[in-house]
């Protein structure tokens, strides 16, 4: 992937600022970047000119412009593009075409990148040998791999419990990588570092491979995303399929295999949840309904929709690896989603994304806010038989 691979999008833009706002009887915002910085340069069609004059070398790279290329990757610009014109894959190709001429990135980029190339992994703090999925709930011969990605493995292995619990009650039967299981490598798609992330694709299909599973499913929006999309990219097509968990959980559902605890359902009464499509999973990979009829299923709780929802949803703020370039502004931005489901009446906000729930949760923490920000696996399993 080159910039000047994309040449004929760069060229498309009108600049006519449609990724900045739209106005459909009332006025949406597009980029939340652009609402927290407001320079042009903080949002796609200021980016778009960068790119522009990068390929005619009217602009060379330096530090200042170099991080003005970061963003979430959120995709809002690209979906509302009167003109389709894909500026994600445009700026991930800045991002590409800054690596290849050997400019320094930014220091907390270098020390993701130095995590996954050291220790296969996107964080220090390494749990792999700890991973909470007992080695007797493992199906020899298994044709589904659960997994789990590196948030949460460091930051939510109560995600993981979650989800092994619903799995083992369902009957469902699944293997995992245990320690072979490498970052998915979506940081380094994210900020360019291609080779590496090649590397990382290798590792991880090959040991699938060596299990012979038929079906790997995923918790984390960004895995679900790197493994069916940007695989097959950089490696051709894989012989396995690659689904979100919510797409399991959701056929479990209507099959009749999740069983509801009439205690512990009535518990969550009271509770109003409002979902937020993770723009990995929704805007770029288009799943949206199978998260809410799982939510729907659940006895005793009221769903609420946030005003922005589906592919207008608004971002966390932590996607595209922008939490490890700038996690203060990435927080910054999870503020504003935190208080429309405050304003909608919603006291838990659910997300099938684990770095959704990592940023979420902090801007309710420093907020003080009485929210509750969960998995939808942690949702569901609360209220099962288990």
């Amino acid at each position: 992937m080159q910039l000047k691979d994309f040449k004929d999008e760069i060229y498309k833009c009108i600049r006519c600022g449609f990724c900045r706002e739209m106005v459909l009887g009332q006025t949406f915002r597009i980029c939340p970047l652009r609402e927290k910085l407001g320079f042009e340069s903080s949002y796609a069609r200021g980016r778009m000119i960068i790119a522009r004059a990068i390929l005619e070398g009217e602009l060379t790279y330096d530090q200042q412009l170099i991080e003005r290329i970061y963003c979430t990757l959120c995709g809002n610009c690209m979906v509302h593009c009167p003109l389709e014109i894909k500026t994600v894959e445009v700026f991930k190709a800045l991002r590409a075409d800054i690596v290849k001429s050997g400019c320094k990135l930014p220091e907390n980029i270098e020390v993701v990148i130095s995590n996954i190339r050291t220790y296969h992994d996107a964080f220090l703090t390494l749990t792999k040998k700890a991973w909470p999925v007992p080695k007797k709930t493992l199906a020899e011969g298994a044709e589904l791999l659960y997994f789990a990605g590196c948030v949460a493995r460091n930051k939510y292995p109560s995600i993981i419990r979650a989800s092994i619990k619903i799995l083992e009650a369902a009957g469902v039967g699944f293997t995992v990588l245990g320690e072979d299981e490498w970052c998915c490598g979506n940081p380094l798609f994210s900020y360019g570092e291609l080779d590496l992330a090649k590397e990382v694709a290798e590792h991880n299909v090959a040991k699938i491979r060596e299990l012979g599973v038929k079906k790997v499913v995923v918790s984390c929006a960004g895995c679900y995303k790197t493994l069916k999309t940007e695989y097959p990219k950089i490696l051709g097509k894989i012989d396995f399929e690659v689904i979100h968990l919510s797409e399991l959980l959701k056929e479990l559902v209507e099959k009749g295999k999740i069983a509801f605890n009439a205690e512990h359902s009535q518990k969550l009464a009271g509770k109003v949840v409002a979902y937020h499509d993770p723009c990995e999973l929704g805007r770029l990979s288009g799943v949206y309904d199978s998260p809410r009829k799982v939510i729907k299923s659940i006895p005793n709780i009221k769903f609420v929709e946030f005003q922005r929802n589906r592919e207008n949803s608004w971002c966390c703020g932590a996607g595209g690896g922008f939490k490890a370039f700038n996690p203060k502004l990435a927080v910054d931005i999870a503020y504003d989603r935190v208080d429309e489901a405050v304003g909608l009446g919603a006291n838990t906000i659910v997300s099938c994304c684990p770095t959704c729930k990592w940023n979420l949760t902090e801007a309710v923490r420093r907020k003080k806010m009485n929210v509750e920000v969960l998995d939808l696996s942690e949702l569901l399993v609360s209220a099962m038989s288990v």
